[in-house]
């Protein structure tokens, strides 16, 4: 039995090593160059230290990498608190569950709360926690994410395998959140790498609502997703900006010549755009970008932080309750998302009504029909990234 355990920061206590005591198994820790010595005094007696590399799914990656193709890995992070089980009773028939099965993958859940009714195996679209799971290694299973790398990882062994499986005979409890060391997190880092983690494997991520790290965020879940239009999670990153629009007096867009039939409204177009009388056969910078650069480089880092595609024009909306339409000279998809101290004017794209305060909705304008409820009430400000051509 193989245990790979990464660790960082955590080697005058890695919890998980007094859950193995009753095992007879290999345990390999895997930790950084700098704190080799710490841990080789510590655990080298019992434990294989190695070093690894840097980083979440550096040191992950590492892992998969430094074992056997197709070797059955239990993979432990440096962190449980407590197994509810007797684990050498229960990991040894996980093991031999999962050798003799066509899957690769076994998740545990972090929870007891279905000890009393639900014992044995499951199999099918499960999320393996990174915590703590089973898995017959794959060396072509590289993690590009640091932030949702379990996500990642189940939606690999999804993708190969078609299922997975879930054990329901052992739970463990951890608090890695909370507790000094590890690979620590932040908000951003958080934000910007699930948004691209869900929109690369769209088909089998969604976001809820939920408090991390003490904030308002959207939280990864899995779930199969046939829709052609994907939200991301909520975050408000958008306060200077609001700040920002209020100080200036954006320019009226009138009802004529508008051949989408809007309202007259208030708004913009930073970014690249083509020039006004005469296109010369390339974009240039818009003059809103020239005449409020600070603005535009607001949008811009907020762009970059929650848009998980490359885009190159930024369309301003103010108040703008839009007709049914496409946007038909857009290329490819456009993200959605809206701020400010109001309420109502949801987007309807292809018959769904949905909530962008906050929470950005991506759909390709071109081919979609979309338009808001009549029912504003409020300031709203409207961000639409898409790629001019």
């Amino acid at each position: 039995m193989i245990i790979a355990i990464p660790s960082l920061g955590r080697y005058d206590n890695v919890k998980t090593l007094s859950q193995l005591r009753t095992l007879d198994c290999e345990i390999y820790l895997f930790v950084v160059e700098e704190e080799f010595l710490f841990y080789e005094k510590k655990y080298g007696i019992y434990c294989k230290i190695i070093i690894g590399k840097h980083g979440l799914k550096e040191q992950r990656n590492f892992i998969t990498n430094y074992f056997d193709e197709g070797e059955i890995i239990v993979c432990m992070d440096d962190d449980i608190d407590q197994v509810y089980q007797d684990l050498s009773t229960e990991l040894p028939k996980a093991i031999e569950y999962l050798s003799q099965s066509s899957l690769g993958l076994m998740t545990f859940s972090p929870t007891n709360m279905y000890m009393s009714r639900t014992t044995g195996y499951k199999e099918g679209c499960y999320f393996g926690i990174g915590t703590f799971h089973i898995l017959k290694n794959h060396k072509d299973f590289q993690l590009k994410y640091n932030q949702g790398d379990d996500f990642e990882r189940s939606i690999l062994y999804l993708k190969r395998y078609g299922k997975n499986i879930r054990n329901f005979n052992i739970y463990f409890k951890s608090k890695y959140t909370k507790n000094k060391g590890g690979f620590q997190r932040n908000i951003p880092d958080y934000v910007n790498e699930t948004n691209r983690l869900a929109f690369e494997y769209r088909d089998y991520i969604c976001f809820k609502d939920k408090k991390l790290f003490n904030t308002k965020l959207g939280n990864l879940n899995l779930k199969k997703n046939t829709s052609s239009i994907l939200q991301l999670g909520y975050y408000n990153c958008f306060e200077n900006l609001y700040f920002m629009f209020e100080k200036v007096n954006l320019k009226k867009r009138k009802t004529t010549n508008n051949r989408l039939g809007f309202p007259e409204y208030r708004g913009a177009i930073f970014g690249l755009t083509r020039p006004r009388f005469r296109y010369k056969g390339y974009l240039e910078l818009s003059l809103d970008s020239k005449n409020h650069p600070r603005i535009y480089d607001e949008i811009m880092r907020i762009g970059k932080l929650i848009c998980p595609f490359e885009f190159n024009s930024i369309q301003v909306n103010k108040d703008l309750v839009c007709p049914p339409h496409k946007d038909k000279k857009n290329i490819g998809l456009s993200m959605l998302v809206s701020f400010g101290e109001y309420g109502g004017c949801n987007i309807v794209v292809n018959n769904k009504k949905y909530d962008a305060n906050c929470r950005p909705v991506i759909f390709n304008g071109a081919e979609l029909e979309h338009y808001n409820t009549n029912d504003l009430v409020g300031t709203k400000y409207s961000l639409v990234y898409f790629t001019n051509p």
